[in-house]
């Protein structure tokens, strides 16, 4: 056994290790043999009692030591429980404001937008019937004209390479509209149009950088722009007898509260609220019938012609929607109509067995091309069409009105 002193023991390391080791039976030592042991090692003639009472001496302030720090060690796991549950607390108070806050934040938006559709219908009121004019003799027998507009993303703002939008912009494109109907109006002695909203009638807020893009706040756009486009169907009506349908669902006009993706709330479409808001104010309107759609697609008869709208942002492939939806309800759908994609685009499917083609017609923006149009080399004019269906040839003639 090594008995000698190491050369990193000091002093009380040394007595220690040699002490302990013979208590513990380590070293098979007497004390009289530790004794000589240590005083060799420090040249001292001390008795084996001496040594052996330095030793207990060293023992009792060691277990004293272990049972303190064992204390010690209890107590700081005591604190940290008590920290952790602390936290806990906190943590739990924290969650419980932000739900509650979420809630209020939640009820008061909710609140406002009740009091502003109350207000809006207190002012809708004052919208008058508009003077009518006398309708047109219909010349063209078996035709049916459709005029479609959509992805208006009332009030964006912008300027693009070849494009601007503001709110009187939009206004202004709006009644050149009226302005292109009310000659076509006369030129093909109509009595009666059929108006298609694709969607998108807003700009809405998907992402944070959208609000740079807004001219005024989401809630005041809906209350404006629903208001100046039941405005804007009475004064078609002064000319023509109108069916007005509006599409309900669309990405733009989608509510995204904070974390949802898009499509994870469909039934919450603001396209909704304008399209039931014009229908109420104008209820009175004996020259105008408009249609709320129950689903996000609408089934059109129009010229003994089976036509199926949708705004177009969750289908996939136009080509295979169309055949599917002809399945699924049983219908022989001659054309698909949809927006979403800012620029037209007629393309024939396959000729249709009782006449015409079977189409599929993407309808321009009323927004028309923005910078991001720019950015990707793509875009298109501010547009509007209108389509005539004949009852044997489906669709067979096509007005484009340029906006800007």
């Amino acid at each position: 056994m090594n008995y000698k002193r190491l050369s990193d023991e000091d002093k009380d390391d040394y007595i220690w290790r040699i002490c302990s080791n013979k208590n513990d039976n380590i070293y098979e030592l007497t004390w009289d043999e530790v004794g000589e042991i240590l005083n060799s090692e420090f040249d001292k003639n001390y008795g084996s009692s001496k040594w052996r009472k330095n030793y207990q001496v060293m023992k009792k302030g060691y277990d004293r030591a272990i049972v303190k720090k064992a204390d010690i060690e209890s107590e700081i796991e005591a604190l940290e429980i008590a920290k952790m549950e602390t936290n806990m607390a906190t943590k739990k108070r924290q969650t419980e404001g932000i739900f509650v806050n979420r809630v209020l934040r939640e009820h008061s938006r909710e609140e406002m937008l009740k009091q502003r559709v109350i207000d809006a219908m207190a002012n809708a009121e004052k919208i008058p019937l508009p003077k009518f004019e006398p309708l047109q003799v219909q010349k063209i027998s078996e035709k049916e004209h459709l005029l479609i507009f959509s992805d208006v993303h009332a009030y964006k703002i912008f300027t693009s390479i070849t494009n601007s939008f503001s709110k009187a912009i939009l206004e202004e494109r709006m009644a050149q509209v009226l302005v292109d109907m009310k000659e076509l109006v006369e030129h093909e002695g109509l009595e009666h149009v059929t108006v298609l909203n694709g969607g998108d009638s807003l700009e809405n807020i998907l992402r944070i950088s959208a609000l740079s893009l807004l001219e005024i706040g989401v809630i005041d756009t809906v209350v404006e722009y629903r208001r100046f486009l039941a405005k804007w169907i009475s004064d078609l009506s002064k000319i023509v007898k109108v069916k007005y349908i509006h599409l309900i669902s669309s990405n733009h006009s989608e509510l995204r509260p904070l974390g949802t993706r898009a499509g994870q709330m469909p039934s919450e479409d603001f396209e909704k609220d304008i399209a039931n808001y014009i229908k109420d104010v104008l209820s009175t309107n004996k020259r105008v019938e408009v249609v709320v759609p129950i689903t996000p697609y609408y089934h059109l008869k129009i010229s003994n012609q089976d036509i199926l709208c949708h705004h177009g942002h969750n289908i996939g492939n136009p080509k295979t929607y169309i055949d599917s939806m002809s399945r699924k309800l049983k219908v022989w759908f001659n054309t698909l109509i949809i927006g979403h994609y800012h620029s037209e685009k007629i393309e024939t499917i396959y000729e249709d067995i009782d006449g015409g083609d079977v189409e599929v017609i993407v309808v321009p923006s009323v927004v028309g091309s923005c910078e991001y149009a720019d950015s990707i080399n793509k875009g298109s004019k501010a547009s509007a069409l209108v389509l005539r269906f004949d009852a044997k040839k489906g669709r067979d003639k096509e007005y484009k009105f340029i906006l800007n």
